[in-house]
């Protein structure tokens, strides 16, 4: 309802400038409030698999190293294809 009379205002007032458009866009923090539950699911899975793909690295390129007796070198090669798998 209260978007709709938003609309109502703005419809005899001409034409969508971008500083009329900035002046109704909520910013800061408070925008948030409004935000569709989505976008937080969407927001934390990404965050979730940016932790794991990093974590996984640090473990891999470590593991590689000192149990396997890759050199630093050899063991970045391979997280360098992982990385390119994950990626294609």
């Amino acid at each position: 309802a209260e978007l709709k009379r938003e609309l109502e205002e703005l419809r005899p007032l001409g034409e969508m400038t971008p500083a009329r458009l900035l002046q109704k866009v909520k910013t800061g923090p408070e925008a948030l409030k409004y935000a569709p539950v989505d976008l937080f699911i969407v927001y934390s899975i990404k965050l979730a698999e940016c932790v794991a793909y990093y974590g996984f690295a640090y473990v891999y390129v470590t593991y590689l190293s000192e149990e396997l007796g890759f050199t630093d070198e050899e063991a970045g090669d391979l997280y360098s294809a992982y990385g390119l798998l994950c990626t294609v």
